[in-house]
Formats: structure tokens, C-alpha cells, sequence
């Protein structure tokens, strides 16, 4: 029953909140149509103040009062729908409400009973007070009810680290319920924002208040996390098997989902497409013309994943998609966004390329006159310096995440300046992961000129031709990922980061589109300034888990006695390799993965296999893990 009350007491208070908007705005002034919607919310209040009441005890309640919680939840789920339709429609008819009004038709051409308020109201205040007194059943239960839900203790807790300033700004990339480790946490969650189960609350966007509530089931054992990302985060999950099949079950008994293949699958009519808020075609293929067109019609839509799919591109009118929130098209074909795109006012994610083969989007030259304000992540894009697309990232104050796969602005282009302005300026406000992929120019090196560093990254990657280590990164106390170029890798570089209090995943990289002629001339100097070799000290790293190594040439490396006490993977993948030495001193390794290029050299490889047999004699005895990989170049 608590699942009853919840899905349609959460229903309600959304369908209220969405009423209150539309009492807000200019044409609730409309002869007639004020007064409606205010009946239609009052009635509204009365049956959510009816399912509270509901959820506050522990009693089983009887068949009628079921029914009755179902019902107010498929009216309120129709009525919604046509508030949204109203709400969109009306618009483009200011001279009239009729035309509206028909769009969005009662609830009664649904086919639901509307349950008599008062003999609710009239019910929960006596017979269901006789219920909880003398009707008790305490009955075994498959999940506990109260654990899932969250109640008295778990809403203390949350307060808690509501207030929390640290847990307020961790970004998490996460997995919601699903197969065994099949569905991202992410395009659950991002699920959640788009059907409205999470309302904000004070000093809490959507997605942390959202983060909060899955860190809770993390917590209470409701949900087990298979596989983390190289921030500690998780990133894939389960549930037993058995606790699936209830939920499962529970969910299309509450109207909640459609099992496709299963015995609850339903029809589903075609005029409903046009009130989707959530689609989800991740890895679908096939994608025809008329199949992109389709896509600007649903006009509700707030999620729209199409990550993995054969797609080209977007349809030239996705700016008629109002309400759309979150763009996924990461992994596909699609390299440039069409120009309406800055018409989606409500637009907060736009993930796009690809993280392997780095492919890049480009952004719209409309993007220069009209900034999306509303942007909170904007991902896998290209900058180029002298464009007219250009955004002046000064207008992205709410952003938190900037992915920039490609970056090419000469320190003599005129928005050489203002990009380095830019970032400084957004890491005073809201930004916490940074991410620049620089082959062409000199700018990463231009960034420990910062006088005011970005202090608030909990993730930082730079790519590319770093030679300067930026001396602020020192100074990141929250800084809990960091990937830099292989360029910096020195002993008084490592020394540096082991001061990082929260770093938990530590990544030197290199690599580029074509070789570098004088890549190895740089790793050769840093070699020559560490005294030939790269030294780990003894201490600090208190928090680091995982370190890896993907390059080239990876020169000789030493492990002091009591070095990073707390690794626990040593990831390695390389074409030359010059030497380990002390990977016992590790003493909390449990993995090491190593990856050789299938261009490797003899003294690679003997070095490889001195390395591995090491490995398996160690006295911790980790797991070892051999890989070769293709190199492309010669």
C-alpha cells in the first residue's frame, strides 16, 4: 500500500505544482478559466492532504481505500496530461481559449470514475482512524517498506546532509534499477528529472537533492553497486533478483511501466507519443528520415537519449521542443548542432562526441548572439578560435560541467584572452569538473597564470601539450579525479599532488590524432630534471585508489617504501616500458591491468614479463591482468 500512496502522492503534488504555474501566468486571467484551475488545485490539495494521511501509519488499509488511492492517481495522471497540453497549446491562441480547452479534454473521455472528496476526507478522518488502532497486521514483507521509502529516520539523515556543504557539491555518475549492471545510474536518474519525481527544494537543485536519495538506497544495502568509475563513484548497480520481480511487479501494478515481451505488455495508442516526456532510443539503429522528423513533434519532451544510435543529424525544428532538459547524442553521427537549438530555454544537458575516438560537436554560430543560460553540463564540444559560434562562456554561470575535446586558439586570436577569463571566472561559480583536450595551441600551459584558480573542481583533465604544471592545483582540496598529460610527470610533480587530501583517481595520458616529433624529447627532460627517474615519495596520496599510466613510453618508475599506502588498481598501457620498481610497497594493492601495444619491442616485452612474474610473487599477491592492444601508428 505504501507504494500506492507514494506514486500517486507524488503524482498529486507534481499536477499541484504545475497548476500553481499556470495560476502564475498572464492567461489564468481569462475570463472563467482562473476560477477552473483554482477549483481543480483546491481539489487537488484536499486529495494529496487525503494520501498523507494515508502514509503516516503503518496499517493495512481495506479494498475501498486502495481503489480510492488508485483512482486519484490515474486522474491525476490524465489530468496532467492535459495541463501540459494546454500549457503548450495555449500560446499560439491569445485570442481564444476555446481551442485550448478542446486540446485538452476532461478527464471524464478517459474513462475514470473522480472519486467524491469529501467522502475521502470524511473516511481518512474517522474509519481510517479505527483502521490504524484496531487493524494492524505486521506481516512479513519481501523489502521492508520503510527502509526504500524513507520515513522518520531516513528523512533526519537527509537533513543532515542537506546541510552538508561537502556532500552538496559531489557529483556522482551513477545507475538506477534495472538488469544486472546493464542500466546506467545516470539515465536513471536523468529519468527521475524528466517523469517528475524529485521536487527542488531550498539550496538543492533536482539532480543533488535526486543524488541524495540514491546515495540513501546505496547506503541501506537496498541497492548493491557492482562497478565504480574512476572517481569511487558508482557506476553500475543491481538488486537480487527477486526484489527486481517486485518491483517489477509493483510498478505495473501502479500503472507505472509497460514490460515489453511480458504478460503485462499493453498497447500503447499512437496519439499518446505526443505527450512523451522521457524517450530513451539509446543503441537503437535504423534511424530514417521520417524517424528524426517524429522527434520534433513531441513537443512534452524533457529526456532525449539517442547515444549509440546511427543518427546524423537533428532535426532543423528541435527548437519547438520547449521543454526539453537533457540531449544525449554522445557516440553517434551527429557533428553539429542545428540553430534552433538555442530556442530550448530549458536546455541543462547537451552531451555530445565521443570520448574515445574524440570526435567533437560544434556548436551553432547562433550560440554567439543568444547564450543558453540554462546550461548545466555541455559536453564533448569543439572551441576554435576566430569563429562566430564562439559562446563567451562568461554568460554560463550555472554551469557545472565543461567537456572540450577539441581546442585550437592561438595565443594571438583575440579570444585567447577571454577563454582563459572565462574559465578562471567560471571556477568561481558554480563549475566543478573541467575537461580540455589541447593539441593545436598554447593555452593549457597559459592556465597557471591564474591569479583566482578554479578551488571548487572535484574533477579536473587536461590533455594535450601541458608542460607547465599549474601550481594552483595544489590548492584543490575537493579535487577527488585529475588526468593530466604525461608532459608533467616528474618527481616534484608527484610530490605536489600528494598533498590533495581528497584525490581518489590520479591519470597521466598522452595521446594525440598523429604523433608528436617532440614528445620524446620532452619526456626525456623531465626524465633528466627527476635525475633519471620518476620517484614516488613515502606518504601522502592518503586518499588515492587508482593510478594509471597511458602512453607511449613509459620511463622508469619507483615506488618509495611506504608510497600510497592506500592504491588499490595500477592500471599501465604503454609501447615502451623502462622499468618498475617497488610495487610492493604498495601496500593496499589488490589489481594490476597492464596493456602493451602490439608494436612493443623486444625489451619491452622482457621487461613486461620480469614485471608480471614479480607481480604473482609478491606477498600481497594481486591480481594481474595482461592485455595487448592495436597501435595504429608505426
Amino acid at each position: 500500500m505504501d507504494l500506492v500512496v507514494g506514486a500517486s502522492q507524488s503524482t498529486v503534488k507534481s499536477l499541484v505544482s504545475k497548476l500553481g504555474s499556470l495560476l502564475a501566468q498572464e492567461y489564468a486571467l481569462i475570463r472563467g478559466v482562473r476560477g477552473d484551475i483554482q477549483y481543480i488545485s483546491d481539489e487537488l490539495c484536499s486529495m494529496q492532504a487525503f494520501l498523507t494521511n494515508l502514509g503516516t501509519g503503518d496499517e493495512d488499509h481495506d479494498a475501498q481505500i486502495q481503489d480510492w488511492a488508485k483512482q486519484i492517481r490515474d486522474i491525476a495522471y490524465d489530468i496532467e496530461d492535459c495541463v501540459d497540453d494546454f500549457a503548450h497549446r495555449l500560446p499560439g491562441f491569445p485570442a481564444t481559449v476555446a481551442a485550448a480547452a478542446a486540446a485538452a479534454a476532461p478527464p471524464s473521455t478517459y474513462g475514470v470514475r473522480d472519486p467524491d472528496p469529501g467522502k475521502i476526507g470524511g473516511r481518512s478522518a474517522g474509519e481510517a482512524a479505527y483502521l490504524a488502532a484496531e487493524n494492524q497486521v505486521s506481516g512479513c514483507q519481501l523489502v521492508g517498506v520503510k527502509e526504500p521509502v524513507g520515513m522518520a529516520d531516513a528523512i533526519s539523515d537527509l537533513e543532515r546532509w542537506v546541510k552538508d556543504p561537502n556532500k552538496a557539491r559531489r557529483v556522482l555518475s551513477l545507475v538506477g534499477f534495472g538488469g544486472v549492471g546493464k542500466t546506467t545510474i545516470a539515465m536513471a536518474l536523468y529519468r527521475k528529472f524528466g517523469e517528475g519525481f524529485v521536487s527542488e527544494k531550498h539550496g538543492q537543485s533536482i539532480k543533488e537533492l535526486a543524488e541524495t536519495y540514491f546515495n540513501q538506497l546505496i547506503r541501506r544495502k537496498i541497492i548493491r553497486a557492482v562497478e565504480h568509475s574512476s572517481n569511487g563513484k558508482v557506476k553500475t548497480c543491481q538488486v537480487h533478483d527477486m526484489v527486481l520481480e517486485y518491483i517489477i511487479s509493483k510498478s505495473s501494478e501502479e500503472n507505472f511501466i509497460t514490460v515489453v515481451g511480458g504478460h503485462w505488455l499493453m498497447p500503447t495508442p499512437r496519439n499518446k507519443f505526443g505527450i512523451v516526456q522521457v524517450l530513451d532510443l539509446q543503441g537503437c539503429k535504423g534511424f530514417k528520415k521520417h524517424h528524426v522528423k517524429a522527434i520534433s513533434k513531441m513537443l512534452l519532451v524533457k529526456f532525449l537519449n539517442l547515444r549509440r544510435t546511427d543518427i546524423k543529424e537533428l532535426p532543423s525544428k528541435i527548437g519547438r521542443l520547449k521543454h526539453l532538459e537533457t540531449l544525449d547524442i554522445r557516440e553517434t553521427n551527429v557533428r553539429e548542432l542545428p540553430d534552433s537549438i538555442v530556442q530550448l530555454e530549458k536546455i541543462s544537458d547537451i552531451l555530445g562526441g565521443n570520448k574515445h575516438t574524440r570526435e567533437t560537436l560544434k556548436l551553432p554560430q547562433e550560440i554567439g548572439k543568444k547564450p543558453m543560460k540554462s546550461l548545466r553540463i555541455l559536453s564533448g564540444i569543439e572551441i576554435v578560435g576566430g569563429s562566430s559560434g564562439m559562446p563567451d562562456l562568461h554568460e554560463y554561470t550555472g554551469l557545472k560541467k565543461l567537456t572540450i575535446y577539441k581546442l585550437n586558439i592561438q595565443e594571438k586570436d583575440p579570444s585567447f584572452k577571454t577563454f582563459v577569463s572565462s574559465i578562471e571566472y567560471l571556477g568561481g561559480c558554480s563549475l566543478k569538473t573541467l575537461s580540455i583536450d589541447d593539441q593545436a595551441s598554447d593555452l593549457l600551459n597559459s592556465l597557471d597564470s591564474l591569479t583566482s584558480p578554479p578551488k571548487y573542481l572535484t574533477g579536473l583533465e587536461l590533455h594535450g601539450m601541458l608542460t607547465k604544471f599549474p601550481q594552483w592545483i595544489q590548492q584543490l582540496s575537493d579535487l577527488s579525479k585529475l588526468t593530466l598529460s604525461m608532459t608533467v610527470l616528474r618527481t616534484d610533480t608527484i610530490e605536489l599532488l600528494s598533498k590533495l587530501p581528497s584525490l581518489f583517481s590520479l591519470t597521466f595520458s598522452f595521446s594525440a590524432a598523429k604523433e608528436v616529433p617532440y614528445f620524446g624529447d620532452i619526456l626525456h627532460k623531465n626524465k633528466s630534471d627527476s635525475e633519471g627517474e620518476i620517484v614516488v615519495p613515502d606518504g601522502g596520496f592518503e586518499a588515492l585508489k587508482l593510478l594509471r599510466f597511458a602512453t607511449p613510453v613509459l620511463p622508469l618508475l619507483i615506488f618509495s617504501e611506504k608510497a600510497m599506502p592506500v592504491v588499490g588498481r595500477l592500471e599501465m598501457s604503454f609501447k615502451v616500458l623502462e622499468g618498475v620498481f617497488g610495487m610492493d610497497n604498495l601496500a593496499g594493492l589488490q589489481e594490476v591491468h597492464l596493456r602493451v601495444s602490439d608494436k612493443a619491442g623486444k625489451f619491452t616485452r622482457s621487461t613486461l614479463a620480469r614485471l608480471v612474474k614479480q607481480a604473482r610473487k609478491s606477498a600481497k599477491a594481486p591480481r594481474v591482468v595482461v592485455d595487448e592492444y592495436y597501435d595504429g601508428f608505426k
